[in-house]
């Protein structure tokens, strides 16, 4: 499998078939991490996401999964408006705090010890 599943809550049933001939091995697999595998088992074809139902609400995900996915959502809100990312965001205030510290060559001369 292309990610790790929870076996404790992994499970497997065989569900006979009405006319009696042949059954189908139901597996339900509960994944660690909550996200599209590409495929089902490494090496078979890709599946192609776009033909899911993905209702799932943010908040039936994990929490690294939801945070992720508020991220992505805040990043191409600040594109589409024409605002740093939060990337940015984060990289801009460390410059700001790094301009006041000793030694900074921001700070006028004769503050610099």
């Amino acid at each position: 499998m292309p990610e790790t599943a929870r076996p404790d809550e992994s499970m497997w049933v065989v569900e006979d078939d009405p006319a009696g001939e042949f059954g189908t091995v139901v597996i339900t697999l509960d994944k660690i991490k909550k996200t599209w595998w590409e495929s089902v088992v490494e090496g078979d074809p890709i599946i192609d996401a776009t033909m899911v139902d993905s209702t799932c609400k943010i908040d039936e995900y994990d929490p690294e999964t939801q945070a992720a996915i508020r991220k992505i959502m805040f990043d191409q809100k600040q594109k589409a408006m024409g605002l740093p990312t939060s990337d940015e965001l984060t990289t801009e205030a460390i410059i700001e705090k790094a301009k006041y510290m000793p030694g900074s060559p921001f700070l006028p001369p004769e503050t610099q010890s």
